[in-house]
């Protein structure tokens, strides 16, 4: 009976948006979602779950593609020119914050990662988040590329300008974290909960912050599920 509500509802949505050539739902299932993309943006959905979400894109030439994902109780917001949002096949995102705000900004999260729960906000010109395949993110995950408002030394410089951040594949990511502006972890590493990253992470690292950021394991891998 849900899988039927939840399909009358999808259809629904898509009879509500046939007029808009702004937003693509092609192939989607939707559920209890808005959707509002401004003239001379677009939101490709395409072969995606989409439950309880917000889809907000206001500027112009700005997208949001996301093919064969999974997308519950999130919010994604984009203002601006020409950023862009990119989710690939097998993503499933849970009670995300994705916001991207400036010019030329771009997020990108690869294919068959997964989220508890996260924020990533992207905020200044031609600066970009990637995130790589097959990663694993816990809950009350921050990862921020910005710090969303300047601020400015005695000459009226601004000493705090936006950085681009790079997670590479398979990286672990326990409750808690946050990612600051600048960082890249390696591919295989794992970032233990609690932990503030603000200096890169060596590939297949284990790293926690208890007072500063260090390395207790090198040369690991992980596995999603416990062997039998």
């Amino acid at each position: 009976m849900k899988k039927i509500i939840k399909r009358l509802f999808s259809l629904a949505e898509r009879l509500c948006l046939v007029a808009s050539p702004r937003l693509s739902l092609k192939g989607s299932l939707c559920f209890l979602n808005r959707y509002a993309v401004g003239h001379g943006n677009c939101c490709a959905l395409r072969d995606c779950a989409l439950e309880r979400n917000i889809f907000s894109i206001s500027g112009e030439g700005n997208t949001i593609t996301a093919t064969d994902a999974t997308i519950n109780r999130s919010k994604m917001t984009i203002d601006g020119t020409n950023n862009r949002l990119t989710i690939e096949r097998g993503v499933i995102l849970r009670d995300a914050t994705i916001i991207i705000r400036g010019s030329g900004n771009t997020v990108s999260i690869g294919a068959a990662s997964s989220f508890g729960g996260v924020r990533i906000v992207n905020v200044g010109t031609d600066n970009a988040i990637t995130i790589g395949r097959e990663c694993l993110f816990s809950d009350r995950i921050e990862i921020w590329a910005s710090d969303t408002h300047p601020l400015y030394d005695r000459d009226g410089l601004m000493i705090n300008g936006e950085r681009p951040i790079h997670i590479g594949d398979r990286v672990w990511v326990g409750c808690n974290v946050t990612v600051a502006k600048g960082v890249t972890i390696g591919d295989g590493a794992v970032v233990g909960m609690g932990t503030m990253v603000t200096a890169d992470v060596a590939p297949r690292c284990v790293v926690v912050n208890d007072c500063s950021l260090r390395s207790v394991r090198e040369e690991v891998s992980w596995k999603l599920h416990y062997d039998k």
